[in-house]
């Protein structure tokens, strides 16, 4: 039992859908890490250009180093007091912000996924992409995440309800040998956020990513889309 159903509608068979993780098309790992893992060496000799053929890719231990590497260390996002601009996103009636990630004063391939689809089953999504998203925030009042039948290991229960975080503890264990996360499997409930700001710094709270309050991150107006 995978996946997220749509408003209102746990009735119909559940009404699961199976999760795409859209913003793995965003960033590509192009060179292999070895040795130890300190967060400034890892950002070094990392590009979101292409693939390039026949370059080995990171082992899937070394994926889970890297992410939890980048995950602890202190970030910012540069920028963020200048006015930001929406992007057609990759699905219908979708609109995405993306926010590079700054770490230790370089600029990495790390960023923060914005996506906002009005009207659609989830209002709006905060991710923190690592050549895939690696965690996050989904926010919808009405909707909800069924979780894996691992869930049970993190003590998370099987079904949450409203505006839910998938956190990389709880879905690193998915990762495949050939670095993929195609999906986040599990999810805890986010209570008491009411507006995208503070569903925002929330997130950033959770990925210690700084977020001033002077920033100028919103959701588009109707008038912009």
């Amino acid at each position: 039992l995978l996946g997220r159903w749509s408003r209102g509608r746990l009735g119909r068979g559940l009404g699961l859908r199976r999760g795409v993780e859209h913003s793995a098309q965003h960033i590509v790992l192009t060179r292999p890490i070895t040795g130890a893992f300190p967060v400034h060496g890892l950002l070094s000799g990392w590009h979101d250009d292409c693939i390039v053929p026949k370059r080995p890719r990171m082992t899937r231990e070394e994926f889970i180093a890297y992410v939890d590497s980048v995950l602890l260390a202190q970030k910012s996002i540069p920028g963020i007091d200048e006015p930001t601009h929406f992007e057609l996103g990759t699905f219908r009636n979708e609109y995405v912000l993306k926010l590079p990630v700054e770490i230790n004063g370089v600029l990495g391939p790390e960023k923060i996924i914005v996506a906002y689809r009005p009207s659609a089953h989830i209002d709006y999504s905060i991710s923190l992409v690592c050549n895939v998203s690696v965690c996050r925030l989904d926010y919808d009042e009405a909707g909800g995440h069924t979780n894996s039948m691992l869930a049970s290991r993190f003590r998370i229960p099987l079904i949450v309800s409203g505006p839910h975080f998938h956190k990389w503890e709880y879905n690193k264990q998915f990762v495949e040998n050939d670095t993929k996360l195609l999906e986040l499997k599990n999810a805890v409930e986010v209570r008491g956020i009411r507006s995208f700001d503070s569903a925002l710094r929330w997130f950033c709270g959770e990925v210690n990513v700084h977020l001033p309050h002077n920033h100028s991150i919103a959701l588009p107006t109707d008038r912009l889309l």
